[in-house]
């Protein structure tokens, strides 16, 4: 894949019941999510999964700058063994400055998230000039299983973004921390 689902363009991925496997080797992520992209993630036959090994990057997908990214069905893993922090799934904030307005989202109603590290991040990256930019992440059902963090909402030094985790079922499994958040004014989870 390794390309970006951008510029308002819709995409469906359905599985159904095969293997996709890669390895980044140029530093970016596994898929990148952006610019008012639309991704959904199905698995019509059962047994489907995306399979992402360790390379330069630690990222498999990135939901960035007004993304959104759908898990219906299937399983996302992140493989490897030497990563330092990496996530299965990054959120980061929408355009800087736009306040409130197309946030980036991960919504997981299904599926399954396997990583032998972090698996779902929900990150700052704006600074004070760039004020109320969001990023969430809704779990609605599925199943996490990380050996880091299940999910980890990280503020950082950006007081200024709303950072979001909503979980309405499912279940979250991890050998660290099922969910983390951190921040110098968290506004909680």
């Amino acid at each position: 894949l390794n390309e970006s689902i951008t510029n308002t363009k819709e995409l469906v991925l359905d599985l159904n019941g095969k293997t996709i496997t890669g390895t980044d080797t140029t530093s970016k992520n596994f898929g990148l999510i952006n610019n008012n992209g639309t991704l959904t993630i199905a698995d019509s036959v059962g047994g489907g999964k995306i399979t992402y090994a360790q390379g330069t990057s630690n990222v498999g997908w990135a939901v960035d700058v007004k993304g959104s990214f759908t898990l219906e069905s299937g399983t996302i893993e992140l493989t490897g063994s030497s990563w330092s922090i990496g996530y299965a799934v990054d959120v980061r904030p929408n355009s800087w400055g736009t306040e409130y307005t197309n946030p980036s989202v991960f919504t997981m109603n299904g599926g399954n998230i396997v990583s032998n590290d972090g698996a779902v991040r929900v990150a700052s990256s704006s600074a004070a000039e760039h004020k109320k930019v969001s990023a969430s992440f809704v779990m609605n059902g599925g199943e996490i299983d990380a050996a880091w963090d299940g999910v980890f909402v990280q503020q950082s030094d950006a007081i200024y973004d709303d950072l979001s985790f909503t979980m309405n079922g499912g279940t979250i499994k991890s050998a660290l921390n099922p969910v983390r958040v951190y921040g110098p004014a968290p506004t909680g989870y």
